[in-house]
C-alpha cells in the first residue's frame, strides 16, 4: 500500500508540471514556514467568505530546489493564486501523503489524517537560481465561513477555531502575525482571546491586531455582531 501512495504522489507531481528526480528526494517535501505572518483580509457577509491576503518571507538559504514546498491550509479553502518574489507561481495537491516523506518530520502527523481539518497545497518553487536573498511569498485563497448563531454568551457570533488552519502556520515555532480585517460595521473581530482595535469609516470597519502565535496554543478567529 505504500508503494501505491509513494506512485501516485509521483505522478502528481509530473502532472504538475515538476521535475521529478529520479532517486529519493524527489518525493521529499519541506513546509513553508516563517517567522512573521502579514494578512490582509475582507470578509464578505452576503457571500459569507473570508478573503485572505498572505505575505511572509524566507530566506532563500533555508530554501532547497532538491526538495518540494508548501503549505497547510484549511480543508475548504479555495486556493486562487500565489507569487514568489513578484512572479505568479503554481500550486498543486497532493494526496496519500505519510510523515516519513517530510524532512523534518511533521510535528503534528495528525494533519495527515482523512479526516484532518487541513490539506497539503504544494507550491512550485521555479526559477531557484534566479531568487533574491530574501524569497517573498503572497499567497490569496478564501475560506468559507459558517452563518451567525448565538455562542454561549447569547451573541451571534461564527468564524473559525483554533485547529483550523485559517491562514499557513508555523507549525515548528512561534510566529508573530499581524492581521487587518475589512467587514461591514456593528462586528468584533476576536483572535483567540485578544479582541482586535477597529476604525470605522462610513460603510466599513477595518480591524487590526498584532498577535504572537504558538504551536501550543494556535488562535482562533471569531467575528462577534456588535
Amino acid at each position: 500500500m505504500r508503494r501505491i501512495s509513494v506512485i501516485f504522489i509521483l505522478a502528481l507531481l509530473l502532472a504538475s508540471g515538476l521535475r521529478a528526480q529520479n532517486d529519493a528526494d524527489a518525493l521529499y517535501f519541506k513546509l513553508l514556514e516563517a517567522e512573521e505572518y502579514e494578512l490582509d483580509t475582507f470578509y464578505s457577509s452576503e457571500l459569507q467568505r473570508l478573503y485572505v491576503q498572505v505575505d511572509f518571507d524566507i530566506p532563500k538559504s533555508q530554501l532547497d530546489p532538491a526538495y518540494h514546498y508548501g503549505v497547510f491550509l484549511e480543508r475548504d479553502a479555495q486556493f486562487q493564486s500565489t507569487t514568489i518574489s513578484g512572479q505568479y507561481g503554481s500550486h498543486y495537491l497532493v494526496s496519500n501523503l505519510m510523515p516519513e516523506h517530510f524532512v523534518p518530520g511533521l510535528t503534528k502527523p495528525e494533519l495527515l489524517n482523512w479526516d484532518s481539518p487541513a490539506i497539503f497545497y504544494g507550491l512550485s518553487l521555479d526559477n531557484y537560481d534566479r531568487m533574491p536573498e530574501i524569497v517573498h511569498f503572497r499567497l490569496w485563497y478564501y475560506l468559507r465561513i459558517p452563518p451567525f448563531k448565538l455562542d454561549e454568551t447569547q451573541k451571534l457570533s461564527t468564524g473559525l477555531d483554533a485547529n483550523q488552519f485559517w491562514y499557513p502556520r508555523n507549525i515548528s515555532t512561534g510566529s508573530k502575525v499581524k492581521l487587518k480585517l475589512t467587514t461591514i460595521p456593528y462586528m468584533t473581530l476576536l483572535v483567540g482571546n485578544a479582541y482586535a482595535a477597529h476604525i470605522d469609516k462610513q460603510y466599513s470597519r477595518i480591524h487590526s491586531i498584532t498577535f504572537i502565535e504558538t504551536v501550543e496554543h494556535p488562535s482562533s478567529f471569531r467575528l462577534v455582531r456588535d
